[in-house]
């Protein structure tokens, strides 16, 4: 289970196997370490679980706000495209960590399917706006 501490102020999330020896190396290099008092017990169960149909269903409510919020509208269109992307390559052990990585792969998988190359040319324009 993780436990929050703070590094010069700024609290951090740390688990437990590594907690002592990251506060003996952070206090070798004179950071100041200390314990917040409440300890962080939430486990990966404890947060949201999202999905690309779950962003998209986000986005729609955002666009269908009065007025619509169109900044969180496009914000969780975006991340639904990107978990999309993401999980294809995942599933071929493909592991995208990077904006650049992700653009690279997303334009090798339009100009290796069988599109036409204007809309392929389209797609790919859209997807680095």
């Amino acid at each position: 289970m993780p436990k929050v501490i703070n590094i010069n102020g700024i609290p951090v999330t740390v688990e437990l196997d590594v907690y002592s020896d990251l506060c003996e190396e952070l206090q070798k290099v004179n950071l100041h370490v200390e314990e917040v008092e409440d300890w962080s017990t939430k486990s990966y169960e404890d947060f949201k679980r999202y999905t690309a149909e779950s962003l998209l269903d986000a986005a729609n409510k955002y666009f269908k706000q009065t007025p619509p919020d169109m900044i969180q509208a496009a914000e969780k269109l975006w991340l639904s495209s990107v978990y999309s992307v993401k999980n294809i390559f995942l599933e071929l052990k493909v592991h995208l960590v990077s904006h650049s990585s992700l653009k690279f792969f997303c334009e090798f998988a339009l100009y290796e399917c069988s599109l036409d190359k204007k809309t392929t040319r389209a797609l790919f324009k859209a997807w680095t706006m």
